[in-house]
């Protein structure tokens, strides 16, 4: 999602190029991301099994009709006013985790596609942050774990909430 901070991989050969992004597509790369979604999530695990599709807006909503997407989640802190989550995706839609949360009524902080416009504008972003992948190497096929820690911005509405 491009309002969010964290890891983003880059290829440097068209070989390399290749073989990561066929982890991706056949979802051999485990992606985790650190959320602050509003209010107070209810089950310390749950996932979130929703089809999605994109409407015109710009905005994907759950419809009968999508593309399956699962969403799966563990709280790892409840706070007043938000709850901070590890969130992985088994599937990569455009605004999976958006829409997902959104849908179950806990949408991403600072979201001010998804969330109440009014109450989203006091954070100074989107609260989402691609925090960790796992994959196997190319040439060594030995697991491989990249972490990204959370900016500044993202580390300061934690202190708030």
């Amino acid at each position: 999602d491009r309002d969010a901070s964290g890891l983003i991989m880059f290829a440097r050969t068209p070989e390399a190029h290749r073989y990561y992004s066929g982890l991706f597509e056949t979802r051999e790369v485990e992606k985790h991301y650190l959320v602050v979604a509003e209010g107070k999530v209810a089950e310390k695990r749950g996932e979130i099994d929703k089809p999605l599709k994109e409407r015109g807006s710009g905005r994907v909503s759950v419809a009968f009709d999508g593309k399956a997407s699962v969403t799966r989640y563990e709280v790892l802190e409840r706070h007043k006013t938000a709850t901070i989550l590890d969130v992985s995706i088994a599937t990569g839609r455009r605004h999976q985790i958006r829409a997902h949360l959104y849908s179950i009524g806990n949408p991403v902080l600072g979201d001010k596609l998804y969330g109440e416009a009014a109450k989203q504008a006091k954070y100074p972003r989107l609260m989402l942050h691609a925090w960790r992948l796992r994959f196997n190497d190319m040439h060594t096929g030995k697991p491989v774990r990249l972490e990204a820690d959370p900016p500044r911005d993202f580390m300061g509405v934690l202190k708030v909430i």
